[in-house]
């Protein structure tokens, strides 16, 4: 998220706009962590992989809609990376528990 929130100032956002962006794309990693600790739970790998998917559809749409104003460097970010934003999801399908906010996912 750090990253993220670089991007949007270098990109010359305001704060309010920068706050904006960057709390969508939290709020959809955040919701992918409640879902990973919840399935993994009642061992649902199948609910946990709609997540994933789901997730980075989100992420797709948020990184489209950037571009779509002009912000190219931003949404390149969030496109190119995407993948690596879920891997903390992915291994915990395989039964890896890598903590959300670990320099491990990255």
């Amino acid at each position: 998220m750090r990253d993220v929130r670089f991007y949007l100032w270098s990109a010359g956002l305001s704060k309010v706009e920068r706050k904006d962006v960057s709390g969508r794309v939290e709020g959809v990693l955040w919701t992918l962590q409640r879902s990973v600790l919840k399935h993994v739970v009642d061992g649902d790998v199948k609910g946990l992989r709609w997540w994933v998917d789901w997730v980075l559809l989100e992420l797709k749409k948020i990184s489209s809609e950037l571009l779509a104003v002009g912000l190219t460097s931003v949404s390149r970010f969030i496109c190119n990376l995407a993948n690596f934003m879920v891997t903390f999801a992915r291994l915990a399908m395989k039964g890896v528990s890598v903590l959300f906010l670990n320099n491990l996912v990255e």
